[in-house]
């Protein structure tokens, strides 16, 4: 395995983790602070439809809890599997509702 997909791996771990250890109330301390944030998603078939689905109900909540647009928070997000695949870039979407379809329309691959 190459030190590109053992990396993208064990990014993948912590950010599993990081999750499921999430407090279920959202921050909204920083919201109005600008950001671009990356998501790297686990879509290997191990990871299964309902965990695929709660990293992206993960995603939502978090870009829910911030002024999303070209001066406020930016977020992109690429899922991998045996490769990683871009699903949008961190200025794609210039407001919440946008980016929230976009999350939403993110296609579980299995493998």
């Amino acid at each position: 395995m190459s030190p590109q997909y053992v990396l993208l791996a064990l990014s993948a771990l912590v950010g599993l983790a990081w999750v499921q250890s999430a407090p279920t109330t959202p921050v909204t301390t920083c919201g109005t602070n600008p950001a671009d944030i990356h998501f790297l998603l686990d879509s290997s078939g191990s990871v299964q439809l309902a965990n695929f689905q709660t990293q992206l109900d993960f995603v939502k909540k978090f870009a829910n809890s911030f002024d999303i647009g070209p001066n406020g928070v930016q977020i992109g997000v690429t899922t991998f599997s045996t490769t990683p695949h871009n699903e949008f870039w961190m200025n794609t979407h210039q407001d919440k509702a946008s980016l929230v379809k976009a999350i939403d329309a993110i296609q579980y691959p299995g493998g």
